[in-house]
């Protein structure tokens, strides 16, 4: 009885490749993906993402669906835009505890932008970029 070796992932995706190779129609290019993604999942995949600080996978969603009610379709439609409104209300959190946190650390050098008409300050953080007046968090 002979054993096989372990495979790696080099062999399972050069696999994978030949795979989608032979197979590229669409519609077997979207079973695919919907497989992997069901293997993923069974893996906790989310889970793991989201325990070391990245997002989570958004699911796809059809601008058209002949086989669905028109309401219906509305409906998921409009459960998957806020879905993504709660994601990027999300990102917007993170972008904006990141900002914070690189003009607290940053040793500001304030510059004069001439160029800058918007504010009555015109000096920016050359280093960051933040506006002396508008932008300026204390340390």
């Amino acid at each position: 009885m002979s054993t096989q070796p372990p495979l790696d992932m080099d062999t399972v995706l050069a696999n994978l490749e030949q795979y989608c190779a032979e197979h590229a129609g669409p519609e077997s290019v979207i079973e695919l993906e919907q497989r992997l993604l069901d293997i993923l999942d069974g893996h906790q995949s989310q889970q793991h993402h989201m325990s070391r600080g990245m997002s989570k996978r958004l699911p796809r969603w059809s601008a058209r669906n002949e086989d669905m009610v028109p309401k219906d379709h509305y409906i998921q439609l409009q459960c998957h835009a806020d879905n993504m409104r709660r994601e990027l209300a999300r990102m917007e959190k993170y972008i904006n505890e990141a900002r914070n946190n690189m003009v607290r650390q940053c040793q500001h050098e304030w510059q004069y932008d001439e160029w800058n008409r918007d504010h009555k300050s015109s000096y920016t953080c050359k280093h960051c970029g933040v506006d002396k007046r508008y932008g300026y968090v204390c340390h």
